[in-house]
């Protein structure tokens, strides 16, 4: 299993975390040096946006179930649910979990020894997974194709609308067309000296995305796709690395940073940055930091984080946090609707609402 050379604070942040919990030290020095270096190449003076405000609501009333192992090998890194009967998890050892609507499954290898780092399925019968070193490999009417090389470099990010168009992050911005992985013409090419590093992106339909990320020109920024054009990085008045995002439509997204901070789009404009409610940090631990957010609709989001806690937004504030992983560290989130969503962790648990069901 190879390190994730992709130079994420984020994974720097989490590693300290799990290495109170048991996690492999040997990965850590290769992490300092990515968080090193990273801090090495940031601008040296900083503008500092007014403090956010902070709007927080009563906990939205959901039923969590209490954390399942699905996953005896752990680092689950990335969850896809289109819809509440149909789930894929992906992990660091290359496996894929899927739900059928009742059941996990057991770990399949799909990209042997190799860090699967996002997956994105817009349909039960088509899903894309995206590892370290820029392999994808895809599921098509319940089987696995065998990873192929489609980039140079470690991925990021990868998102679906549908079965024919895919966006990856890669060093740069890779598409898909539902048979081919092409690179643009006019490539984004992302420097860590010069630009920063886009990490995360939505993309809702095919003639619409947005891609945000940390470092440099980055941080704080956003661009966005029209269906032929990225745009040039806009700024969304944070500081922070922009670590998740989530659009269910082209008309709405929403933008978390490892601090707290959301930020949310109506399709014109982006509004000023809002503080979520972040739990203190457990006894020994570091501060809680967001690491996921994903919106069904503009009325109804769920954003999770590093101490277990689940927040729900319901179209106009943020709820306070709900303890849903107290062990664990939530790394993502698929909300299909607003009645079922999927958090999975760094232990290979999953967690999951339906609204009372289960």
């Amino acid at each position: 299993m190879r390190l994730r050379d992709t130079g994420s604070d984020r994974f720097t942040k989490a590693w300290r975390w799990m290495t109170g919990i048991g996690a492999a030290s040997k990965v850590l020095p290769a992490l300092v040096a990515l968080s090193l270096l990273a801090a090495a190449c940031s601008p040296a003076t900083v503008t500092k946006p007014p403090k956010p405000r902070t709007t927080v609501t009563t906990a939205t009333a959901m039923t969590w179930s209490a954390p399942r192992l699905i996953d005896p090998s752990g680092y689950l890194s990335s969850v896809s649910c289109p819809s509440p009967s149909f789930c894929v998890a992906v992990d660091h050892s290359g496996n894929a979990v899927t739900y059928n609507g009742a059941s996990w499954s057991a770990p399949r290898s799909i990209d042997p020894n190799e860090m699967l780092m996002s997956v994105s399925c817009p349909s039960p019968s088509f899903c894309v997974a995206v590892d370290n070193v820029g392999l994808a490999t895809t599921y098509s009417d319940g089987s696995w194709l065998s990873p192929k090389t489609v980039s140079g470099g470690a991925f990021d990010s990868v998102s679906c609308p549908s079965p024919s168009f895919c966006v990856g992050l890669s060093g740069g911005i890779i598409t898909y067309n539902g048979s081919t992985w092409i690179t643009p013409s006019k490539k984004i090419l992302i420097s860590q000296r010069s630009f920063g590093h886009l990490r995360a992106l939505s993309c809702p339909t095919t003639r619409f995305c947005a891609a945000v990320g940390y470092g440099n020109h980055f941080s704080g920024h956003v661009i966005t796709y029209n269906g032929a054009t990225w745009s040039s990085p806009h700024a969304l008045d944070l500081d922070s690395g922009l670590f998740s995002l989530s659009c269910p439509t082209a008309r709405f997204c929403v933008v978390i940073d490892d601090q707290g901070q959301a930020v949310t789009y109506n399709g014109v404009s982006w509004s000023a940055p809002v503080s979520i409610a972040l739990s203190g940090p457990r006894e020994g631990k570091n501060p809680s930091f967001l690491t996921s957010v994903s919106c069904s609709s503009p009325s109804f989001c769920v954003a999770v984080g590093s101490s277990g806690d689940a927040f729900t937004f319901n179209g106009t504030s943020w709820s306070s946090p709900k303890v849903i992983d107290p062990n664990g560290i939530l790394e993502s989130v698929s909300c299909p609707t607003a009645r079922f969503c999927a958090a999975v962790d760094y232990a290979g648990k999953v967690i999951v609402d339906e609204a009372g069901h289960l």
